[in-house]
């Protein structure tokens, strides 16, 4: 099965999603020079991060909401992706700055989480979290464990070890009461754990991927299977 980011109805254009992703993830690499750097997240951090931001942004398209909706026009609010996108993010986020502090590390991984849920719009720390919500995400994430390996094999990730387990972190019932890391976020970011370049770092890292994201969605960009 072939899997898409974009599609034309008119102009019969395809643009895989596979493509899509690594072509991103790519080109937004080569735009961070080795000054770029935040406290507590060296510039080698700051790639991963970016790049987890990047790779992940669309990752929700594989679900077969987002696919029947792209492809037949059959709407829902199962067929959105950028939220279900922003969890898989942030849980690899998670794993992948885990040797810095802790704190500090679930604050990086939920600019990644601001990052990735609104990039089709602005971002936000106000009115995150509602009842309804769960709902959708969890019939999302199941759709898309169910295919994980099939995912995998499109994006070339097979052997991956942070892909291979990356679904089993993406935990909403626990997430669901952690109010010091996931919940209660925003409240910390303006609160106890307050510093100004959190404010610089998330539209840093927001930047990153709306530029690259718009100019491969638009057919700048020349595609690679790289990340």
């Amino acid at each position: 099965m072939k899997y898409y980011a974009h599609y034309d109805r008119t102009s019969e254009m395809r643009h895989l999603l596979a493509e899509h992703l690594h072509t991103v993830a790519q080109n937004g690499q080569q735009f961070i020079p080795p000054t770029v750097m935040f406290p507590s997240l060296e510039n080698r951090d700051v790639r991963v991060l970016a790049k987890i931001i990047m790779f992940l942004h669309d990752i929700g398209k594989y679900t077969d909401y987002f696919q029947s909706h792209l492809m037949e026009g059959k709407t829902s609010q199962l067929s959105s992706h950028a939220h279900i996108s922003a969890c898989f993010a942030r849980a690899l986020a998670e794993q992948c700055l885990d040797h810095i502090p802790s704190l500090e590390k679930h604050v990086w991984a939920f600019i990644a989480y601001l990052c990735v849920r609104f990039h089709h719009g602005s971002l936000t720390l106000k009115g995150l979290f509602s009842d309804e919500l769960w709902t959708v995400l969890e019939q999302q994430y199941v759709n898309i464990k169910q295919k994980w390996h099939c995912i995998l094999k499109d994006l070339g990730l097979q052997e991956n070890v942070d892909f291979l387990q990356l679904p089993q972190h993406v935990d909403f019932g626990r997430w669901r009461s952690d109010t010091r890391h996931f919940l209660h976020m925003p409240q910390h970011m303006k609160g106890r754990l307050r510093r100004d370049y959190w404010f610089f770092a998330l539209n840093y890292f927001f930047s990153l991927l709306i530029d690259s994201d718009k100019l491969d969605s638009g057919g700048v960009l020349p595609h690679t299977r790289q990340v």
